[in-house]
């Protein structure tokens, strides 16, 4: 589960990565160019959510948990 930052490499060029919620509805989307990345998602509500990170050759499509401490 992520908290306040994801991060992600790759060995290939990151072409960018869109986030969405269980819905479907795009939450947060980038286009960027680098093989490694770091995601803000401490604006994310706790719950489940879907992140597709775009390759020159792949798309990869991961299950993203958030879960912010509650005080």
């Amino acid at each position: 589960p992520a908290k306040t930052i994801i991060s992600f490499k790759s060995n290939q060029n990151i072409s960018g990565f869109s986030i969405f919620d269980i819905y479907g509805k795009k939450i947060k989307e980038n286009y960027i160019i680098k093989s490694e990345e770091q995601i803000d998602v401490s604006d994310l509500s706790n719950g489940i959510y879907l992140i597709q990170i775009f390759t020159q050759k792949k798309i990869f499509n991961k299950k993203l948990i958030i879960t912010h401490e509650i005080p």
